[in-house]
């Protein structure tokens, strides 16, 4: 109830002060100065700050605006605004995404590196290979699963994994790390867990196998 509270009063207050009844616009913004402007990028090879200014002047351009001395730094102005504004930033990462589709699927797997296995800072190269341990016997725990025949089990791990790495990836692939992961990093941590068990037992099998008498 307190939550459902708050985000009443915060979509109100946006509502009232922008005219734009929602709990957050960071989901557009996202969409166009980070997933649309990566495709523009990788498709043009103009510098991001120019992607940045391109982006911003089709904005507004589209809101009926002149586009005078637009720079990379105007993005700032589109962080909340109206419907409208919203309306418009979402009709030019489409038409950026129609006009490259081949960039915008090229640069999923980017996103994929970057929230699954990319840490920032001095601890990348620890922070990589624990990533890439935690998908590896994740993977191994998930296949368990399916051998089982435990689908509940399976869906209840997975299909929020998809769920949550499908939408973030709609919205922006680059300008994050795997912190963008946090919500499924449970999720991923329990697939370890019956990966490590079956691999245990696993071991355990073959460690009593071998130990058995030959007469046995």
């Amino acid at each position: 109830m307190p939550a459902l509270l708050g985000v009443g009063i915060w979509t109100q207050h946006n509502a009232t002060q922008l005219n734009n009844g929602s709990f957050t616009t960071i989901g557009t913004y996202n969409l166009l100065y980070y997933r649309a402007a990566s495709v523009l990028h990788q498709a043009t090879g103009q510098e991001i700050d120019a992607v940045y200014a391109e982006l911003a002047t089709r904005v507004e351009e589209s809101l009926g605006n002149e586009p005078f001395g637009i720079t990379a730094k105007w993005r700032h102005f589109h962080y909340a605004g109206s419907q409208q504004l919203q309306s418009a930033m979402t009709k030019v990462a489409l038409d950026v995404f129609l006009e490259y589709p081949l960039q915008y699927f090229l640069t999923i797997p980017v996103g994929l590196y970057r929230m699954l296995l990319r840490v920032s800072g001095i601890l990348f190269w620890p922070g990589f290979a624990w990533n890439v341990a935690l998908l590896v016997v994740g993977s191994i725990g998930l296949n368990h699963l399916r051998r089982q025949q435990d689908w509940a089990t399976g869906a209840f791990l997975s299909l929020p994994c998809l769920y949550f790495l499908l939408g973030t990836l709609l919205v922006q692939t680059s300008g994050i790390d795997t912190r963008a992961r946090v919500m499924i990093t449970p999720l991923l941590a329990v697939m370890a867990a019956y990966g490590v068990a079956h691999l245990l037992n696993r071991r355990r099998a073959r460690s009593a196998f071998l130990s058995r008498p030959a007469d046995s």
